[in-house]
């Protein structure tokens, strides 16, 4: 029996190297009832397990809206590819680039194991990206996530 892997072939596409800073800066509404005063939060980005990026804990506020703040910038560095046009029909974009999905998720620390994972979502990076003459872009951009809770 033969084992088949799906392999992305990106031969040929234009691929460029982008660094994201992500700071995050609240999370609101966030009900965990049931769980000790004092709960810390800690945010992670990540696209598989050996990338993930944390921010440092913080402490859940439930008085204020069950808020939480951090102020923090997370790096999260990613190759992108440019999307490759239609046989015979001009791109639109000079340069589209495949999705490049990153979750962020909010956790609870534990005194002892892992975090739990309570609430998260997903992120396309590449709706961010773009390349004006290889000049840095570093105008913020403001983007706001419904996290959804964890079941």
């Amino acid at each position: 029996m033969r084992v088949l892997k799906r392999v992305a072939s990106h031969k040929g596409v234009q691929h460029h190297k982008f660094q994201f800073s992500v700071e995050l800066q609240r999370v609101r509404g966030l009900d965990i009832t049931g769980c000790p005063p004092g709960v810390k939060l800690q945010a992670q980005i990540y696209r598989k397990a050996k990338d993930a990026v944390f921010s440092s804990p913080v402490r859940w506020r439930p008085q204020d809206q069950g808020s939480a703040e951090w102020c923090e910038e997370m790096s999260v560095v990613c190759t992108l590819y440019e999307v490759r046009g239609a046989k015979g029909s001009p791109r639109t974009d000079a340069h589209a680039f495949q999705e490049k999905s990153f979750r962020v998720a909010i956790l609870q620390v534990q005194d002892r194991g892992r975090p739990r994972e309570l609430a998260s979502a997903d992120l396309n990076l590449a709706a961010f990206a773009s390349v004006d003459s290889g000049i840095e872009r570093s105008e913020p951009r403001e983007h706001t996530m419904r996290l959804q809770p964890r079941a």
